[in-house]
């Protein structure tokens, strides 16, 4: 059965005040409120496609090969959604930004 392509579309999030651990672990209640804002004129969409015809995994950047570090984080990701839906298919990930 083929794996239909998948997009996603995200602004980032700026924390203004941080997330800094649990004041209780059982209940999961943090040491202090968090606040946030997004920027919605900024956009991050990334288009993700498994394919049986690629070798490896292809990882683009704003129509560029993603660096080293950055493609091999994306790899590992995609290492556990392949063990979790228990395929092996290498995927190309494109990814582009407006900032």
């Amino acid at each position: 059965m083929p794996v239909q392509p998948a997009t996603a579309r995200a602004h980032p999030n700026i924390a203004l005040i941080k997330y800094w651990g649990n004041r209780n672990q059982a209940l999961r209640l943090p040491s202090n409120s968090s606040l946030s804002m997004n920027l919605s004129a900024l956009t991050t969409i990334t288009r993700v496609e498994f394919d049986a015809n690629l070798q490896v995994d292809d990882i683009q950047i704003n129509d560029r090969p993603a660096a080293p570090q950055a493609a091999q984080r994306v790899i590992e990701h995609l290492g556990r959604i392949r063990a979790l839906a228990e395929f092996g298919l290498c995927a190309r990930v494109a990814s582009a930004n407006n900032f």
